[in-house]
């Protein structure tokens, strides 16, 4: 259809430049988010760069973490003896048998000392560690610390390539870690995950330090190894799982070193003991004896270990520990940070209560026993 008078051209020539300036305003518009998207992207392309070099673990990453541990990570197979109950026999005491366990250490100096977990070479009688090129050394045990679950082994043999020791303080929930070690005997094995929280205290294991829950794969083989952040550093020793193993548990690496400088010092760390086992919860027994226990706060003697200092203070079970040196105690946790900062030989005064009768009983600490884990 052509125009075929002076209104319709006119109208014609309205709708080209109406038409113009929207082309141009389009453009104009897109220009400006164009600008804007690739200012975006720019930030972003920055953003994702500090944050993939920071915390983002490709499988690159992952490998070189991987292969720098394997240089001090350690398989460790220990030999030992246990008394045991024989069952379907007529002799009703226990004998004395040998068995074989499995863990993992990690090298912590050129001079062979090896850290790992108390539980691994407790009672051993022969050691022997294995490093990633199958070679295998005769290993010896300098001492142990019951109380942290840590013990110290050395090896001959000089070696630059150790472990790099973090600082287990300054790590925090929703942090990535690595945890290696041989669980179930499958060497050199690497789990991921996170670290889901601080300062556990898992009552019914009897640990008496404050853990790092993660839920990287730990599992039986794995007592020893290293719990790794992303730049290598080891921040935990991995010790035990808990709840059918659905969580798992690392010790942390300063109360870990801490530990390893007293045994290289004097062979053993010197624990106080109290010599009676505690719990927060509160027993029905203990309920019906003190309708208001809740209430009081502190712990209940749940067992007096006979001979004991506790028992030898004359102790009971169902007793409420309501203070220790005139310090209130709401839970075990409390009360223990108070008595690992003791001796052997110091002594205590503990104010109990039972039957609503309140008591101050004095307690000489004694040595923790090996026995006592």
């Amino acid at each position: 259809m052509y125009p075929n008078d002076k209104h319709d051209q006119q109208s014609l020539l309205m709708y080209l430049i109406i038409f113009l300036l929207s082309i141009n305003i389009g453009l104009f518009i897109g220009k400006k988010s164009t600008t804007h998207n690739e200012v975006s992207t720019t930030k972003n392309e920055v953003l994702n760069s500090q944050y993939f070099n920071t915390q983002y673990l490709n499988s690159q990453t992952i490998n070189k973490i991987y292969q720098d541990a394997l240089n001090y990570l350690v398989e460790i197979h220990v030999k030992s003896t246990k008394l045991k109950f024989i069952p379907f026999t007529s002799n009703p005491n226990p004998k004395l048998m040998a068995q074989e366990s499995l863990g993992s250490g990690i090298l912590i100096s050129q001079t062979g000392y090896i850290l790992t977990n108390a539980h691994v070479v407790k009672n051993a009688n022969f050691i022997e560690v294995t490093f990633k090129n199958n070679r295998t050394y005769e290993a010896k045990k300098i001492g142990e610390d019951v109380f942290t679950d840590i013990a110290v082994i050395k090896i001959n043999r000089i070696n630059d390539k150790l472990a790099q020791i973090g600082n287990s303080s300054l790590v925090k929930a929703g942090d990535f870690v690595l945890a290696m070690g041989s669980p179930f005997g499958l060497s050199n094995s690497i789990s991921f995950g996170i670290i889901s929280a601080k300062n556990r205290n898992i009552n019914y294991l009897k640990n008496h330090v404050e853990l790092i829950q993660t839920d990287a794969g730990i599992n039986q083989g794995n007592s020893g190894g290293p719990l790794l952040t992303l730049d290598g550093k080891v921040i935990g020793l991995n010790t035990v799982t808990a709840y059918d193993r659905r969580l798992s548990f690392a010790i942390p690496i300063n109360t870990a070193m801490e530990s390893f400088s007293k045994i290289i010092k004097n062979g053993d760390v010197p624990r106080p003991y109290l010599g009676m086992y505690m719990e927060n919860k509160y027993p029905d027994f203990a309920i019906g004896q003190l309708p208001n226990a809740k209430a009081l706060g502190g712990v209940i003697v749940t067992n007096v270990i006979k001979n004991g200092p506790a028992d030898i203070a004359k102790l009971k079970i169902g007793d409420l520990i309501e203070s220790i040196n005139n310090k209130k105690i709401n839970n075990i946790l409390e009360l223990r940070k108070i008595i690992q900062d003791m001796q052997p030989n110091d002594s205590v005064t503990l104010k109990i209560r039972n039957q609503n009768q309140s008591t101050n009983k004095i307690i000489i600490l004694g040595k923790y026993p090996k026995f006592a884990n």
